[in-house]
């Protein structure tokens, strides 16, 4: 026998079952994406770069559509009347005014997708320090504005520091959120302080599809490198836009990451196709 080429066979044999053994070890520490394992090794790297996470991490990682959308306008009379009661305009002053006042009431409309209502002496009871009554009847007043209220998702309510409670609600479409398309109200237990509205038309998800990074990744990917500490305290997946231009009658977007912070922090947006920030001028709390 030669014992000198049955040497070697058996190293070339040893270092390919290492190989492989490595490759494997790696696939399921951080390549398998979705297991607790992976979910929990995150957590430990994070915590080494002071970033505490006070939330599941999501093991979503499915091929998503993207989200097209399409002009979509509301209804300005039926805003009016719903929040400007007893206003004496005519329809045609309402469909025609960018800023409507009366009796310390303002509805700001800013183009066909967005408005603004204050009202700095609101004059109807609400138990703000109960949330299901808030929600019931901050729906109630969405179908008033010809707005469908289940489309939308409480997503989260927290104390205003000036006084009153803010309920942030969103869309969801195909069981994904919408984080474009949003209402937020500020209620007192007067009524309505503010309500912001902001909302673009849906037509409906894309054959294309993007492939999603699993949060994971994009936690270590965008978080604890520079030493900055951080609290997070939820991630969502949906979709999430860049500016507008005028003139843009259809468009699409695909899936992005949201992160939310504790102490009332604006959340953070990430593609989930490559885990690049997607910067926003969103207020804190939504």
């Amino acid at each position: 026998m030669d014992w000198s080429r049955a040497k070697s066979i058996l190293i070339a044999v040893f270092l390919t079952l290492n190989i492989l053994l490595l490759s494997y070890i790696s696939i399921n520490k951080f390549g398998g994406g979705g297991s607790g394992e992976v979910a929990a090794d995150t957590l430990e790297i994070l915590r080494s770069r002071n970033v505490e996470v006070a939330c599941e991490i999501p093991l979503y990682e499915s091929d998503t559509p993207r989200l097209i959308y399409e002009d979509g306008k509301y209804d300005k009379l039926k805003v009016a009347h719903a929040l400007m009661e007893d206003m004496p305009a005519s329809e045609e002053e309402i469909a025609n005014s960018e800023e409507l006042v009366f009796r310390g009431k303002k509805l700001a409309f800013a183009g066909d997708n967005s408005f603004v209502f204050a009202d700095r002496q609101p004059a109807f009871n609400i138990d703000v320090r109960d949330a299901g009554k808030t929600e019931k009847y901050l729906r109630e007043m969405f179908e008033k504005m010809g707005f469908k209220e289940s489309a939308y998702v409480l997503d989260g309510y927290f104390e205003n520091a000036g006084g009153g409670v803010v309920f942030a609600f969103t869309e969801k479409y195909g069981g994904y959120l919408v984080f474009d398309n949003c209402i937020t109200v500020l209620a007192t237990e007067k009524g309505i302080a503010e309500l912001k509205y902001r909302h673009r038309g849906i037509k409906g998800f894309s054959q294309e599809m993007i492939k999603v990074l699993p949060a994971y990744k994009i936690l270590l990917k965008n978080f604890g490198a520079t030493g900055e500490k951080a609290a997070i305290t939820g991630i969502d997946l949906g979709f999430k836009g860049l500016a507008v231009k005028p003139g843009m009658r259809e468009y699409s977007e695909g899936p992005a990451w949201r992160i939310r912070f504790g102490e009332g922090k604006s959340p953070r947006y990430f593609k989930a196709s490559d885990g690049g920030e997607i910067k926003t001028d969103e207020p804190a709390g939504n």
